[in-house]
């Protein structure tokens, strides 16, 4: 299975395809790659992307991100934890997108599965914001940098 991805870039393919997958789907992945590739397959868990990794970032790494992301997905993502957490994840947010969100909220009841998505959906703005250079991430994916931040 790894043969496909021992080229250049490869790595990074593999892992945002295990990041982008479903918690089934990336758990059969990952135990597949690491029949065939331990060391890989360490290596992969250490560096995918996660939502308890992006929650410690900076507010303002943070808010780079989730400018970009609908009202809808982040009312999902912040469901149901709180006040604080709230607070923290929106801290570099402009207020009328914090009451977006909020108005959103107030009627939401989300699955197990659109917690999932709208995970996903986090991850691959993270990955698109690193591609545009708005963040640089160390191979831990935690921030090194940040580069033209563009808060909404």
């Amino acid at each position: 299975m790894l043969a496909r991805y021992r080229k250049t870039g490869g790595f990074e393919q593999l892992r945002l395809l295990l990041e982008t997958s479903v918690a089934k789907k990336r758990d059969m992945l990952l135990k597949a790659i690491e029949t065939e590739d331990k060391e890989w397959a360490g290596l992969l868990k250490a560096s995918m992307m996660t939502l308890e990794k992006f929650e410690k970032w900076d507010p303002l790494v943070i808010a780079e991100v989730t400018s970009r992301m609908g009202d809808k997905a982040l009312a999902i993502l912040f469901a149901g934890k709180g006040d604080e957490y709230f607070a923290k994840m929106t801290q570099a947010i402009k207020e009328m997108k914090k009451r977006e969100i909020k108005t959103v909220m107030e009627n939401l009841k989300p699955t197990p599965a659109e917690i999932e998505s709208a995970t996903i959906k986090l991850v691959e703005k993270i990955r698109e914001v690193e591609r545009e250079g708005g963040v640089k991430l160390d191979k831990d994916g935690n921030p090194l940098q940040n580069v033209a931040m563009k808060v909404s």
